[in-house]
């Protein structure tokens, strides 16, 4: 909007001058010299409009430039990060320890762009329970389960810290299948992403 306010402002300027001179013109000047002057003014007012048009479309596309990457330098970043870790995991159980708050970034620096998710580990066999957040997160009832082994507590309904482990020596062959049926519950609700790896404890 600017190049046409410019626009008619030089317009109105030419008009003037070329009513004030009408008179002296046409009494002294030759009709081929008028008519050469006109095209004149007329190319010059062409020219003036066209590279005010050309500076505001310059102006505009390099704004848009500045303020959105292209898809090129998107794309180039995305091949640069290393892809994220996918299932099955096999962690030990102090790297199981640091899968507890989704919230937070990857344990790993190398995948600090990556999602962390909730992990709890049921007879060695992980699960990703990050779907329960509200029962496994940070300050929920069951989040002193998030990031261990805990097949012994889950299995007896214990919240005592000594339970948390898949350590199943001394349960009857009652409690044993209860074992499976919690493998079983687990399996069902949450997706299996891998295993513990290392001594039971």
């Amino acid at each position: 909007m600017g190049y046409l306010r410019s626009s008619l402002t030089f317009l109105t300027v030419i008009v003037c001058l070329i009513a004030v001179s009408i008179p002296i013109i046409i009494q002294y000047v030759p009709a081929k010299v008028i008519a050469l002057h006109v095209q004149m003014v007329n190319d010059a007012f062409s020219s003036f409009v066209n590279r005010k048009m050309e500076a505001e479309e310059a102006a505009t596309g390099l704004v848009q430039s500045e303020s959105k990457p292209s898809m090129t330098s998107q794309s180039r970043l995305s091949s640069v990060l290393p892809p994220c870790p996918t299932p099955p995991y096999e962690l030990t159980e102090q790297e199981l320890s640091q899968y507890t708050d989704p919230k937070l970034p990857h344990p790993s620096p190398k995948f600090a762009h990556c999602p962390r998710p909730l992990l709890l580990a049921l007879n060695s066999i992980i699960f990703d329970v990050t779907a329960g957040e509200k029962f496994y997160g940070p300050g929920s009832a069951y989040s002193l389960f998030a990031g261990k082994r805990c097949g012994r507590a889950l299995t007896l309904g214990s919240l005592d810290d000594a339970d948390m482990s898949d350590d199943f020596s001394g349960f009857s062959e009652k409690e044993l299948a209860a074992v499976d049926k919690q493998v079983k519950f687990y399996q069902d609700k949450y997706k299996e992403v891998g295993r513990v790896v290392g001594e039971k404890k």
